[in-house]
């Protein structure tokens, strides 16, 4: 009589967002030593675009392992669906079903290259920022800009974050009658854990512009 194989208890397991794990399996069937019959394993997911498995049988004597191949920036959980069969009259199995919590991980930002800018003098700009972090799409997170000035009697600095989902830009006001050079320091950052950052410091050069001169003292007409 065929006999059932017995899976081993795997119990819930947890990783974290882009952390692959691999978990040892083990079955036994008195079959084996008795009747000579072998062991396989096959597992599903109920979520592959959170995590996919795939198993391995050993010698097919009870001893395997899975292997959960956590997708790129993916959090959440998913059922997984490990079944033993054997190669008996029948071909029994044993079945457990576990949950994989894939933990989220915050992401860096990635603010995109300003690199150095150049204005005349008495000429204020506005530069477009850019960041992106998979954050934003995966755990509703936002991104926020500062930005300050090495000379502020040269140029004064000022940021708007627009809709905190990577767009943003940078006013640079430069005093008046003012030229020279400026490090202005540009940060991105995100609302996750950590409160993670990306930061470029770039040169503001101001170019001299020469100015028509002006009479002080008007001198009256002489008859």
């Amino acid at each position: 009589v065929n006999d059932v194989p017995v899976l081993a208890a795997i119990g819930n397991q947890t990783t974290n967002e882009d952390e692959d794990t691999t978990i040892v399996l083990s079955a036994s069937d008195v079959d084996i030593a008795t009747n000579d019959q072998s062991l396989l394993y096959s597992a599903t997911s109920s979520n592959e675009s959170l995590v996919t498995v795939s198993v391995s049988s050993g010698d097919s004597t009870g001893s395997g392992s899975i292997t959960l191949d956590v997708q790129s920036n993916q959090n959440g959980d998913a059922d997984i669906t490990v079944t033993v069969i054997d190669n008996g009259t029948g071909t029994l199995t044993d079945i457990e079903t576990f949950t994989l919590t894939v933990t989220a991980v915050n992401d860096v930002p990635v603010l995109a290259a300003i690199g150095n800018q150049t204005t005349n003098e008495d000429e204020d700009t506005t530069i477009v920022l850019s960041a992106s972090d998979v954050d934003i799409a995966t755990n509703d997170q936002s991104l926020l800009y500062s930005a300050t000035s090495s000379n502020e009697s040269l140029v004064t600095v000022s940021v708007s974050s627009g809709d905190s989902t990577g767009s943003g830009s940078i006013t640079l006001d430069v005093q008046s009658n003012q030229n020279g050079d400026a490090d202005i320091t540009v940060t991105v950052i995100d609302n996750g854990t950590g409160t993670l950052t990306d930061i470029e410091t770039f040169t503001l050069t101001v170019t001299a512009v020469d100015d028509a001169p002006t009479v002080s003292n008007a001198l009256s007409d002489i008859v």
